[in-house]
């Protein structure tokens, strides 16, 4: 199945290959192109999406939720939420903190009951023995009324 955008208006630049060691360098120059308006949309092989114009394109059926990092190009998180589900952004409950963690919650409806659903990104190099734990515990204190995924 081609999940890249099919539009007769710009082209698509896709990497076929494990660019890792490149990613950043790639990242900044797809995004020149982008602002330009020259291509649609960036992303490589193995799934990871490097420019994200794509909203509605990849997944119809879903909207795309983001938090991009907001000192510079590159990361962030995000969460496809299907279109029937009623959700809103959880802003008071993302955390960032420069190489170190990185989150995203939604709040939906599940059987008239309230829901949390976040996406955590801890940084490789950062020690998470137990501070999953605690985050829990933050969220439950916030979100007394409202269950925890």
């Amino acid at each position: 199945m081609d999940l890249r955008p099919q539009t007769k208006t710009l082209p698509d630049l896709f990497l076929n290959e494990d660019l890792t060691k490149k990613r950043e360098d790639l990242l900044y120059k797809a995004h020149v192109l982008r602002r330009a308006g020259k291509i649609q949309g960036a992303w490589s092989a193995d799934g990871n999406i490097l420019i994200h114009d794509l909203q509605g394109k990849i997944h119809k059926d879903y909207e795309l939720v983001t938090a991009n990092r907001p000192e510079r190009i590159g990361g962030g998180v995000a969460i496809y939420v299907h279109r029937c589900i009623d959700f809103s952004q959880r802003r008071d409950l993302g955390v960032f903190v420069e190489g170190k963690i990185e989150s995203l919650f939604i709040e939906m409806k599940v059987k008239r009951k309230s829901l949390i659903v976040g996406e955590i990104y801890r940084f490789p190099k950062v020690d998470a023995r137990g501070k999953l734990c605690n985050w829990v515990e933050v969220l439950a204190e916030r979100c007394p009324d409202k269950g925890i995924l």
